[in-house]
């Protein structure tokens, strides 16, 4: 059965795993030395915290590393739908 493009076993499959995120909206304000990242979910805030990043002293893989290594632990099973 077809809804829109989609079967309905995909709707169920797509509906079954989303139970399992939490769907949030991240905003991060950095420096050089620390950044505070916000994570709003149906109005309730996380604030975790990271080193600073700052793309005129760090390239492109060192930020990813700091992502991978101090960010996505803290925000486990948590789904990005926005982020500022």
């Amino acid at each position: 059965m077809q809804n829109n493009g989609f079967e309905v076993k995909d709707l169920f499959i797509h509906q079954f795993y989303k139970s399992f995120l939490i769907l949030v909206k991240l905003i991060a304000d950095s420096g050089a030395t620390k950044a505070e990242w916000c994570l709003l979910n149906n109005g309730k805030k996380k604030t975790v915290f990271t080193q600073g990043i700052s793309p005129y002293f760090l390239n492109q893989q060192q930020i990813t590393e700091i992502l991978k290594k101090e960010l996505l632990p803290q925000i486990k099973n948590r789904k990005i739908e926005e982020g500022y």
